[in-house]
């Protein structure tokens, strides 16, 4: 069978979908890019009601293309759709939620006639033994949350937090790297809960570290309540590491904070970055901020906003709040109209573009490593560099994959690409 995937959401679904796709492949099918395919699996997303309706526009544009093909959908809107069952997408013929890795049995069953099926939550993911034909890949470490944060619907479907064993770990790095692999990230959907045998985040960046092959290690995001001084000290000695962290600050409105039940304060989150920052000078830090929480006052906003220029972030992921029914936010009163949302997030974006400029500006004339990994067109190649900025290199020599020293030349009109040219 031809099978095509779309992933939509966070890297953990990224990590699932190239195992699913290893799988797959495993035993004899064939994975193709376009939707010219017998069966298409959507990864879905659910943490803001726009991610769950891509997935809906989605299915409906597949089925008007070939109505014959067969759609499923995993992850967490699937979960949601299992769970409510007034919930109903005609043209979805699979829908397993977060057992994902069942999903090659359920394919070929319902290619074979068999009505469609559910399954029951699956935690970590089974790493598979084929080859990886990338330079970069993911590395999944931890599943779940043990968080409560009053907007958050993901821990009611991925469950508490889960640590994969660090032998388990160590197989996968060493097996990405003898294949090939030179940049992992470390993915997990709160990473910095990882418990597992006497191992703890650090000792798995560690790990990583000491695999020679290895040359760049990312990570996802990590949560602010999880770096401690202790953590940062270790984290500034892992050579490997890209200077590139996202934490999330959510908001920088204190009585907003606590309404979120994000269990710091704006000051603890700036000393945070701050002590990070003397450790590892010109990190780029990026965060998420959420606008239009319920019961945000323009005061709110406001303050929010003077803080959040306070931290000099590199970059700012805006997301305007969306109800999660099951939450304690959908309950709250005072609930922010999406007119309100919109203008406030449009403010918010002139800041994101600004501290954008300012961060990227000091590159300009600088020598920055960069992987460069996919041709855009004949003589340019798109790459991202080590303080995680895409970057577009000029190359009349032919294939650039790898890791190569790069003049930055210019930035681009919208303040997120940099070009540059390779140096020797």
């Amino acid at each position: 069978m031809k099978i095509s995937f779309y992933t939509f959401g966070c890297l953990v679904n990224s990590y699932e979908t190239q195992k699913l796709k290893e799988i797959f492949i495993k035993h004899g099918d064939e994975v193709v890019e376009n939707i010219d395919s017998d069966a298409v699996i959507i990864n879905s997303c659910a943490v803001t009601g726009s991610a769950e309706k891509h997935v809906q526009e989605l299915i409906t544009r597949l089925k008007k293309k070939n109505f014959s093909r067969i759609i499923a959908v995993i992850g967490c809107y699937g979960e949601i759709l299992k769970k409510n069952e007034k919930t109903f997408l005609p043209d979805v013929d699979i829908l397993l939620g977060n057992d994902k890795f069942g999903i090659y049995e359920k394919i070929h069953a319902y290619a074979r006639g068999r009505r469609q099926e559910s399954g029951r939550a699956s935690r970590l993911s089974q790493p598979t033994e084929l080859p990886h034909s990338s330079l970069s890949g993911f590395v999944q470490i931890q599943n779940g949350c043990d968080n409560r944060c009053s907007f958050c619907i993901v821990p009611h479907l991925r469950g508490n937090s889960v640590s994969r064993p660090p032998q388990e770990i160590r197989k996968e790095l060493q097996d990405m790297a003898a294949q090939g692999c030179r940049e992992i990230a470390l993915v997990g959907l709160n990473i910095g809960l990882y418990r597992k045998d006497g191992y703890d985040l650090s000792n798995i960046l560690q790990m990583a570290d000491e695999i020679q092959s290895i040359e760049r290690i990312r990570l996802s995001s990590l949560e602010p309540m999880d770096v401690n001084s202790n953590f940062v000290e270790e984290f500034s000695k892992i050579e490997k590491l890209v200077s590139h962290l996202h934490i999330p600050l959510q908001s920088g409105s204190e009585r907003i904070l606590k309404q979120m039940n994000r269990n710091y304060r704006f000051e603890d989150y700036l000393y945070t970055i701050t002590k990070i920052r003397d450790k590892m000078p010109g990190i780029a830090i990026t965060t998420d901020i959420i606008v239009g929480f319920p019961g945000e006052t323009e005061k709110d906003f406001q303050e929010s906003m003077r803080n959040i220029i306070r931290c000099e972030f590199s970059d700012i992921h805006i997301f305007k709040y969306s109800m999660r029914k099951g939450t304690p936010a959908a309950l709250m009163d005072n609930q922010i109209t999406e007119h309100q949302k919109t203008s406030r997030a449009a403010l918010l974006k002139g800041i994101k573009w600004q501290t954008k400029y300012n961060y990227n500006y000091n590159f300009l004339g600088q020598i920055e490593e960069a992987s460069l990994f996919k041709p855009i067109e004949e003589t340019c190649w798109e790459g991202i560099t080590k303080h995680n900025i895409p970057v577009l290199v000029q190359n009349e020599n032919g294939c650039l994959n790898g890791k190569f020293n790069v003049k930055i030349t210019g930035i681009s009109a919208g303040h997120e690409v940099l070009t540059g040219e390779v140096v020797s």
